[in-house]
């Protein structure tokens, strides 16, 4: 990286994000099945879920691209056919439908011209770092090119509300690192308002600030890293001892996954229901029962509250 810092931005304010009920059905599915959320402006959001959970759905609805039932309101105000609100927006990724046979200098010449924030010294800064090469067209480029070429959109444009949906995809170790530094160097110097959906949970952990869990078009859960990893507990033991702990605790209603091997049961649960803080705190409860609690880490928390086993 050449170390240059990017000039000509105009700083702008980082809106919150409220979601109020949201729902839409594609076909007879539940894409988005009432989503509620209060997203505090000024952090890094990660939207984990697992694929057809309704993540690209929610972007969209997010970035006023679809309409659905509920309300979206961004700095208060509804997005749907806001264009004060659009302006302040920018929904970025490898598979958003831009002209095919659109040369990449072309297209960043017409996002531009759409955003008033945009930082085209920035951008050029990107496509340098990143090595894009700007004289293609977006039909020529492989899957991991388009990522960058999103990234470069997506960061480029300084919107107050950024979204980029699978910004890694097709992306080698380097790369993905150099877009961590970017983007990290970039809220720090213009804080705003950034949801990103991923699967690369682990790698993308120090760049969050919280994360948002969505299964089957609901929210599973919401918060930092550390509330995510600490609500999720897994209990192991005999069949009988973790029969009766389970019916000690109340917990019918928190399990997540059940499983039995060779007398030996094995069950996930989520203490949030339990009136438990933790999964410390629900081994304290049930200190000498004879079942082990042991805590779960981040991946396995997201893939207990995505509906996935582990």
């Amino acid at each position: 990286m050449n170390g240059a810092q990017p000039t000509g931005r105009t700083t702008v304010s980082a809106p919150d994000i409220e979601l109020r009920d949201i729902r839409r059905k594609l076909g007879f599915t539940h894409a988005l099945d009432g989503v509620t959320a209060h997203l505090p402006g000024g952090r890094v959001y990660g939207l984990i879920g697992r694929n057809g959970a309704g993540k690209t759905t929610l972007l969209r609805t997010i970035a006023g691209q679809l309409r659905a039932k509920g309300e979206v309101l961004i700095g208060g105000q509804p997005v749907y056919d806001n264009t004060e609100v659009l302006n302040s927006l920018i929904l970025s990724g490898p598979d958003v439908p831009w002209p095919a046979d659109i040369k990449v200098k072309q297209l960043l010449s017409v996002v531009a011209a759409r955003w008033e924030t945009w930082d085209q010294r920035y951008a050029d800064q990107l496509c340098e770092d990143f090595e894009v090469d700007t004289r293609k067209t977006l039909s020529s480029l492989s899957r991991g090119q388009k990522s960058l070429v999103s990234i470069v959109i997506g960061l480029a444009a300084q919107c107050p509300v950024t979204l980029l949906d699978e910004p890694y995809l097709g992306l080698d170790v380097q790369n993905r690192e150099l877009f961590y530094k970017h983007l990290l160097q970039d809220v720090e110097r213009n804080p705003r308002t950034f949801i990103l959906s991923t699967h690369h949970v682990d790698d993308a952990a120090r760049i969050l600030d919280s994360v948002v869990l969505l299964d089957k078009g609901r929210i599973t859960g919401i918060g930092t890293l550390d509330s995510i990893t600490e609500r999720i507990a897994i209990l192991s033991g005999s069949t009988t001892a973790v029969e009766a702990t389970l019916g000690e605790v109340g917990a019918s209603g928190s399990v997540l996954h059940d499983a039995t091997s060779s007398g030996l049961r094995r069950v996930v649960l989520d203490t949030h229901g339990l009136g438990v803080g933790s999964a410390r705190d629900l081994a304290a409860r049930i200190e000498g029962s004879g079942v082990r609690v042991a805590s779960a880490d981040l991946e396995q928390a997201v893939l207990a509250l995505t509906g996935r086993e582990f």
